[in-house]
């Protein structure tokens, strides 16, 4: 009988020490858990903090490249420099400190400047300059009496344009 009271004792204690192992099992992994979530909701914290950033950072890019290319079309004398926003704010890449369109290795600015180039009628007409008596005053887009017109071929988009150019209302005529 004394033998199977110490084999009692012995099963009572290692069923203490289980039953405590498994408390201090039980209360890891409810703090696994607890850390578990804890992780998960610092990870939305961060991923709705990237979207922030991402999104701010292409705003700020977005008014970069657009500044840049109104000032680049102000500056070439384009018409209408919302025009060639439009045409090229798309197309607009970004490497290493350095703005391009998609496809080219030349600069924006070169870009813009060969492409007015190519249209002309995009690109303000220059101020003709006044000759002889009339200096100061405005130029007449008419011919001076007694002077060749020069023909235009209005079936171009360049004859077209200085063509229209030339046009003065007839309440703005000189007299």
């Amino acid at each position: 009988m004394s033998n199977l009271k110490a084999i009692y004792k012995e099963r009572s204690r290692r069923n203490q020490e289980l039953t405590s192992k498994l408390s201090d099992t039980e209360q890891l992994v409810k703090k696994m858990q607890t850390m578990e979530n804890t992780l998960k909701s610092m990870q939305k914290e961060r991923d709705s903090w990237k979207d922030k950033f991402e999104s701010f950072q292409g705003t700020v890019t977005k008014k970069d490249i657009r500044d840049k290319i109104l000032g680049i079309a102000s500056a070439k004398n384009a018409v209408d420099p919302e025009d060639i926003l439009y045409r090229f704010e798309s197309k607009v890449k970004i490497a290493e400190d350095r703005m391009f369109l998609d496809g080219s290795e030349k600069t924006i600015e070169e870009d813009i400047e060969s492409f007015l180039a190519s249209k002309p009628h995009l690109v303000k007409a220059s101020p003709v300059e006044a000759k002889g008596s009339n200096a100061g005053s405005a130029a007449s887009p008419f011919p001076a009496t007694g002077s060749p017109q020069k023909k235009v071929d209005v079936t171009t988009n360049e004859g077209a344009s200085e063509f229209a150019r030339s046009f003065v209302p007839p309440n703005m005529r000189p007299r």
